[in-house]
């Protein structure tokens, strides 16, 4: 099952290169945090919505907001 970072990267057509350049990191560095989304930073975070096209970023927001106490 792929997780909502991963679905994000490949609906905006992204390759996991052109993430790792973005961030700064390794494959594998990014790999594991695309497995596990919750490990990424605010910064991350904001790194790749600059990168993601809007449905992507859609798709981030509705991840983020399962985190909203109702």
């Amino acid at each position: 099952m792929q997780s909502w970072l991963e679905q994000a990267r490949i609906l905006s057509g992204l390759t996991v290169e052109d993430c790792c350049q973005a961030l700064f990191q390794s494959a594998n560095e990014y790999l594991s945090k695309e497995q596990n989304p919750g490990t990424l930073t605010l910064n991350e975070i904001r790194v790749l919505m600059q990168l993601f096209c809007r449905d992507a970023q859609q798709l981030v927001w509705n991840a983020l907001s399962d985190l909203n106490p109702q």
